[in-house]
């Protein structure tokens, strides 16, 4: 599931001289419980109460978290503790209040997935692109469905020029992968971020060579799917990859991006200089006033979510 020996030094840091705890890894998560792998096999696990109060709700587990466990009777226990994350996607939770959702931990590489019909959205991609950048894994980014587009050598090239991102183009329903599988290697943890209908959980399905999670068709008159998959969970492919299917995200709105925005946006040095001097960029046709828009539209949302912050800071002192 990926341990290696830094795993183990951290291990051997948390336990101290502590005896009767083993480390697992985060599989799945629903309704208060943990699926996880350990060497005695899968448990199901939950958090002492303690745990749950004491920390904030970034920091308690979710897929892909090395843990330490406490086996109890039978197939359950605790969860005692969680090791240092190497990297964590995580994303404003929904509703006004501003709360950090964890998405996954400790992935290796991020697939953003696109879809080449009415999914396409170069704005949406570099937003995913800045979450994803500053969480701390690698991004590459799926342009899924080529079948339902004749252009998208086009497009595959157009997402490259703006990006700087690796691109892939999938055809997931006919199997047609490309160089993708070369990237799966074994003990590598992937993670699967996308909007509903864009064809993550057929990509899961194509590459584990058998249906493990359902899926539907999108709607003719938008090609917008529905939530087909409604939990995290991770999974280990025939080659020895392992793979994190997420649900479909309808929103994704930034936490703490600032670094991934910078990332996303190569040129963001030019979007801040004077509005005179981007003007000027955007009519020599060094820059497009749509990524300039965008830009502006994702740094307001942080500018906004810093000032939710200082606010709920301010409560929580009174």
């Amino acid at each position: 599931m990926g341990w290696d020996g830094s795993w183990a030094e951290a291990l051997r840091s948390c336990l101290g001289n502590k005896e009767g705890l083993q480390p697992g890894r985060v599989v799945r998560e629903h309704r208060g419980a943990w699926a996880v792998i350990t060497d005695r096999g899968e448990l199901t696990l939950r958090i002492p109460g303690s745990m749950r109060h004491r920390r904030d709700p970034v920091d308690l587990p979710v897929v892909g978290d090395w843990v330490v466990c406490k086996s109890g009777k039978g197939r359950r226990g605790t969860i005692v503790d969680v090791l240092p994350r190497r990297s964590l996607f995580v994303r404003k939770a929904a509703g006004p209040k501003a709360r950090p959702q964890a998405v996954a931990a400790n992935v290796d590489l991020v697939l953003v997935m696109i879809g080449l019909d009415g999914d396409y959205n170069l704005r949406r991609l570099e937003r995913y692109l800045a979450a994803t950048c500053d969480s701390g894994a690698e991004s590459l980014v799926v342009l899924n469905k080529r079948d339902l587009n004749p252009e998208w050598p086009e497009r595959l090239a157009e997402v490259r020029d703006r990006t700087g991102v690796q691109v892939v183009a999938t055809d997931a329903v006919h199997g047609a992968l490309d160089t993708l599988p070369q990237l799966l290697k074994p003990r590598r943890t992937i993670c699967l971020l996308g909007s509903s209908g864009v064809g993550k959980s057929t990509l899961l399905n194509a590459l584990m060579g058998r249906d493990v999670q359902k899926t539907q068709t999108v709607r003719e008159r938008d090609q917008r799917g529905k939530h087909t998959t409604s939990h995290r969970e991770l999974f280990e492919l025939p080659g020895g990859a392992l793979m994190i299917d997420t649900p479909g995200m309808r929103e994704l709105h930034l936490w703490e991006a600032d670094e991934g925005l910078s990332s996303a946006f190569e040129d963001s040095e030019h979007l801040t200089e004077p509005g005179c001097a981007i003007k000027a960029a955007v009519e020599a046709g060094e820059i497009e006033i749509e990524r300039v828009e965008s830009w502006r539209k994702l740094r307001g949302e942080l500018d906004q979510l810093a000032r939710h912050k200082e606010l709920e800071r301010r409560r929580r002192s009174r």
